[in-house]
């Protein structure tokens, strides 16, 4: 028969013990290692975390920035692009109020009114007053003419409106003003 203590004393040697002691000691240094390690590791991925939330951000601000210059542009196109639908049904209605019948520039007329209403609606405002003071930051001067009837420094015709939307001068009005002759003494 086995005996089993005598088998069991023969397995708990002293030098196996310490053995298995200093591979645990061995074991124990190896986890603190790998611990610190993995310690060091999730402390710089926050670090880097929080970079890349800086990043994200700044390309976010970045993106809304060319979103919002895009959109300006796309803005500043279609204003012009009114704009030149309005100098044509402008340039009709002169046409027509200086050389056609009555019913004629009464319909271009009116149509020029509908269109200015729907303009001023929409934001976009008219420069385009005769026989107010010349105003440098709203009107350019294509001639100057002398005429009585006209306070000196006025417009005395209007020849291309100008146009304002959001406070921002599109296109000053293209006008001739009157420049009355001092008298010499």
């Amino acid at each position: 028969m086995i005996d089993f203590k005598k088998e069991l004393d023969k397995l708990s040697n002293p030098d196996l013990d310490r053995q298995f002691l200093n591979c645990e000691n061995d074991v124990n240094v190896g986890f603190s290692a790998l611990n610190g390690t993995v310690t060091k590791i999730f402390k710089k991925q926050g670090a880097m975390n929080m970079q890349l939330e800086e990043v994200y951000s700044i390309l976010e601000e970045n993106e809304k920035t060319d979103v919002i210059k895009s959109l300006e542009h796309e803005k500043s196109y279609l204003v012009n692009t009114l704009i030149g639908a309005a100098d044509l049904v402008e340039d009709f209605y002169v046409y027509y109020k200086e050389h056609y019948d009555e019913n004629l520039s009464t319909q271009s007329k009116l149509m020029w009114n509908t269109l200015c209403k729907a303009m001023t609606g929409a934001g976009l405002i008219r420069i385009a007053d005769e026989n107010t003071p010349f105003n440098m930051q709203l009107n350019s001067i294509e001639n100057t003419t002398c005429d009585n009837a006209f306070p000196n420094g006025n417009i005395v015709k209007v020849l291309k409106s100008g146009y304002i939307y959001n406070n921002t001068v599109y296109r000053k009005s293209i006008v001739i003003v009157n420049r009355l002759e001092e008298e010499s003494e």
